[in-house]
């Protein structure tokens, strides 16, 4: 039986009446199961729990993953890394963005480790005389040996420093989602350099501590890159295809608010008037604008899921609800549940689908449902 969730302690049947957000943690674990056999040997998984884990709940993304066995994770800010150690989660956890000076000593009492990408940044946590673990940041475009952005000679003076504690180097790669050609030469070039700062650190006596120059695409892309992490957040939240492999963690349903035949130039007025081109069945689905669907899904250029199949979003999102265009499908009947992100039977809409159909970026549209939805998401295992 499915164990349910409910994230803001509203009964199920109350949550699920008109749109909802599911949490699905088998799809965590698949994720991150088909990431880890993509590793090299002796590589594993840093996740990313930034702006509460994409969306999908840091706290209960951590605590499933410690079960799985990662034991180190990274946030963008101290006031993330100081929430999951309240909240007992053990292991690594990197904080990406500059921690500001006044909180600098909350990096050492809650065993946190920063990121550094300048020595002036370096001396300043060294300054306050707190013991501090640090991770380096050598992201650029690295092209040769001195293209990183601090220096090689710079980052010599920071393992040297007194007070702080370097245990990890790392850098991000340009372009590692693409398949250009140029793009790929650029990357390899760049893993090139990287591979140099860190045999010429090596060289010079320094432990240079973890490395990790991978993140999602970076796997799925260059595999054969040993590190010791690899940064993941998009994969192991399906919010990325990788060619079908993931799904997604994150759903969006709506029900089914009533059905429709109409006839060559008949207008359906459902908040919006449709004008049919053709003889067709329609249904109006309980969502719209208001709970961050974008417009741009509208007339044709989006679409949802509907009894296992995709079915065009035909005329005007609406503030409430959409129509769509369910000729192909049979027996579609008021309640009937329709998927605008996630999976269903064979189907799968991604985060990323929905950016493009409707010329949007990922992370604004993931906003735009969180905003909406934070009162009704339902974690299922």
């Amino acid at each position: 039986m499915l164990r349910q969730f409910i994230y803001n302690l509203r009964n199920t049947k109350k949550s699920t009446e008109r749109a909802w957000v599911e949490i699905n943690i088998e799809h965590l674990n698949q994720n991150y199961v088909r990431l880890k056999n993509k590793l090299a040997a002796g590589c594993e998984i840093m996740a990313v729990l930034k702006a509460d884990a994409y969306g999908n709940g840091d706290l209960i993304m951590a605590k499933e993953l410690s079960r799985l066995g990662v034991r180190a994770f990274a946030v963008e800010t101290v006031d993330e890394g100081i929430t999951l150690r309240k909240n007992k989660i053990k292991g690594e956890i990197l904080i990406f963005s500059e921690t500001p000076e006044t909180q600098i000593v909350a990096l050492s009492k809650y065993g946190l480790t920063q990121s550094v990408a300048s020595l002036e940044y370096a001396k300043l946590l060294n300054s306050t005389r707190q013991h501090i673990s640090i991770h380096i940041n050598l992201t650029a475009e690295m092209e040769h040996l001195q293209g990183n952005r601090i220096g090689v000679e710079e980052v010599k003076k920071i393992y040297q420093q007194e007070y702080t504690r370097v245990t990890g180097i790392y850098a991000k790669l340009t372009n590692e989602a693409s398949t250009q050609l140029e793009d790929i030469i650029l990357t390899e070039m760049e893993i090139e350099a990287f591979y140099s700062i860190i045999t010429y650190l090596k060289g010079e006596g320094i432990a240079v501590g973890k490395t990790h120059l991978q993140s999602s695409y970076g796997i799925l892309h260059y595999p054969h890159i040993k590190c010791d992490y690899a940064r993941v957040g998009s994969a192991l939240y399906g919010l990325c295809d990788g060619e079908g492999q993931f799904k997604p963690v994150l759903s969006m349903r709506a029900r089914v608010l009533m059905t429709k035949q109409l006839s060559d130039g008949e207008c359906y007025y459902y908040g919006d008037c449709y004008i049919a081109n053709r003889e067709m069945n329609v249904a109006v689905i309980s969502i719209g604008s208001a709970d961050g669907i974008p417009k741009g899904l509208s007339s044709g250029d989006g679409y949802l899921i509907l009894h296992g199949k995709r079915v065009p979003v035909i005329g005007q999102v609406c503030m409430n609800q959409l129509l769509v265009d369910i000729s192909q499908l049979e027996q579609v009947a008021p309640g009937d549940i329709a998927t605008v992100v996630g999976s269903e039977g064979e189907s799968t809409i991604y985060l990323n689908d929905i950016a493009m159909e409707s010329g949007n970026i990922a992370d604004e549209v993931l906003d735009r449902f969180l905003k909406c939805f934070n009162q009704g998401i339902i974690y299922v295992k």
